[in-house]
């Protein structure tokens, strides 16, 4: 009688152990199939931030160039500034000190001869 409940314990014992194994055993694949899965979820995050990284890179450089283009455009309108003004003074120059009215060339020209 002792051992045959001995037995039956031991068998309950080894159905329980069964059990939990069997258990176990799932619970592993689980784990795997969610290990899997964020590696993947991991890969494809890494090739977008990839991707984020060189549009960023590519608009990094076209807003340099945009910068650089806006400066020598500045550059060149300063200087069609300074060319028009100096260009206006000497205008004003010619009025002022040698482009006198012709009458007064005519009546300095007759004044001489007489």
């Amino acid at each position: 009688n002792e051992t045959r409940k001995a037995v039956e314990a031991a068998m309950k014992y080894h159905e329980n152990a069964t059990f939990r194994l069997e258990r176990a055993c799932e619970a592993k694949e689980r784990f795997q199939a969610a290990k899997e899965s964020a590696k993947d979820v991991l890969t494809r995050a890494q090739s977008y931030l990839q991707r984020v990284e060189d549009d960023l890179k590519h608009v990094h450089n076209e807003v340099m160039e945009a910068t650089k283009q806006e400066q020598d455009a500045r550059k060149f309108l300063s200087k069609l500034k300074e060319e028009h003004d100096a260009q206006e003074e000497a205008e004003v120059s010619v009025v002022d000190h040698g482009g006198g009215d012709a009458n007064n060339c005519l009546s300095s020209s007759n004044h001489n001869r007489t």
